[in-house]
């Protein structure tokens, strides 16, 4: 058993096909199929149930796939702390962002970073905060830009800036003539929301006091993705 096998072991498992993860792994099906084998052979146990249409993987091999997929990150963790002895910023650099954070902040600095340092290797997941989180806690993430700190006291962060909410409406609106608008003046008004799983629509309906979607009115039934889509 060695490194590749076990890359070989995580690949397949992840695909769930040999031909995908040969490609994958830059080699033929039949030199993968022989190694998985071998790896069964080795071990003594069945990894996967093979049809002609599907693989499964068994309930001991995914136990033994766990295990590889963590030594697979360690020996990567190892090589991109080596390198980065030699120069910090070489190698690759996994960064996730919200969705309405993505498009506004990573074009102020995105580019300025590939010129100042070409030998890393930046890859950009959007993603909802949830998911986000659940990246950097199995380490599929290096870092993420999220809007508000992680929900529990095992991730370090730093607060980058402070972003005030502004309240948009037609100037035919009876707030237009109000000096001061307060969140009280927000209470039954028809808002809208992005979908339930970005946090800005939590944030709003905070700021709004709504204790769930509004169920009637015209803007019962949007639930945007996007910023673009409510602007």
């Amino acid at each position: 058993m060695n490194l590749r096998d076990l890359q070989y072991l995580v690949a397949v498992s992840e695909t769930r096909h040999f031909g995908h993860a040969a490609e994958q792994c830059f080699i033929s099906q039949p030199t993968l199929s022989g190694q998985i084998q071998k790896l069964e052979n080795e071990l003594g146990v069945t990894l996967f149930e093979r049809t002609n249409r599907s693989v499964s993987v068994t309930p001991v091999g995914r136990q033994i796939i766990e295990h590889a997929r963590r030594v697979v990150e360690q020996v990567e963790t190892i090589r991109t702390l080596a390198q980065s002895q030699k120069d910090p910023l070489t190698g690759p650099l996994r960064v996730g962002a919200i969705h309405t954070l993505s498009p506004y902040l990573l074009p102020l600095f995105i580019l300025d970073l590939r010129e100042r340092h070409p030998e890393l290797l930046l890859e950009i997941t959007e993603s909802t905060t949830d998911r986000l989180l659940k990246g950097l806690r199995d380490h599929s993430l290096d870092a993420a830009l999220l809007a508000t700190p992680p929900d529990r006291d095992d991730l370090e962060y730093i607060a980058l800036f402070e972003e005030p909410f502004w309240l948009a409406h037609p100037r035919d609106h009876a707030f237009y003539t109000q000096d001061d608008i307060g969140l009280d003046d927000l209470a039954g008004l028809d808002v809208l929301l992005l979908s339930n799983e970005h946090c800005l629509s939590e944030q709003v309906m905070a700021a709004c006091r709504l204790k769930e979607r509004p169920d009637s009115g015209p803007m019962a039934g949007l639930k945007a993705s996007s910023l673009e889509t409510l602007g």
